[in-house]
């Protein structure tokens, strides 16, 4: 990875690392939003109101109601 590391222009290697970066982000963005959906199917199985499941996951109500219908 070093050798490879070193054939690359500054631009290039800017280029690469603002996409790594870029990539970590998204990574983290979609891994956040598994979870508040695996907190939300967790609080539907406890019949929770689906208002008090977006306030407290962070999820809009309009995907709260889409994960319960995909629940039922």
């Amino acid at each position: 990875m070093a050798h490879i590391h070193e054939q690359l222009s500054n631009e290039q290697n800017q280029t690469v690392q603002t996409m790594a970066q870029s990539l970590r982000e998204e990574g983290r963005e979609e891994g956040r939003e598994e979870n508040q959906k695996s907190v939300a199917i967790n609080l539907l199985k406890e019949k929770m109101d689906v208002a008090f499941i977006a306030k407290v996951t962070g999820l809009s109500l309009e995907k709260v109601e889409a994960i319960k219908n995909e629940q039922t």
